[in-house]
């Protein structure tokens, strides 16, 4: 509700300035931001995920799609755990986490 009310503020001021003015025009100036560049233009870096796994158990660690923002990990064994329980799951993987990444199991 509070967007709504924010967005007709925003453009009843705008249409305010625009009636007591008609003759401004609004002038940008370009050198404030920087060019634009066409999507896909800029070059991503590619990380490269190192790990060791600590058993025969372990599984390698995988990306659920191409635009996957994370890998997904595995249990190295079988567990019963009741719903809305936690516990802690070993994967037997070992992970070194490239140089600007963080890890984050949710």
């Amino acid at each position: 509700m509070a967007g709504v009310f924010v967005r007709g503020l925003i453009c009843k001021l705008i249409r305010r300035t625009f009636h007591r003015h008609p003759d401004k025009r609004i002038e940008t100036n370009e050198s404030c931001s920087p060019p634009k560049q066409p999507k896909g233009s800029q070059k991503k870096p590619n990380y490269v995920l190192r790990f060791v796994k600590l058993s025969e158990n372990a599984c390698t660690p995988t990306k659920g799609s191409a635009k996957a923002a994370g890998y997904d990990l595995y249990s190295a064994y079988d567990y019963v755990i009741p719903a809305m329980d936690k516990a802690v799951v070993n994967t037997d993987i070992q992970i070194a986490l490239p140089s600007g990444c963080y890890g984050r199991v949710a």
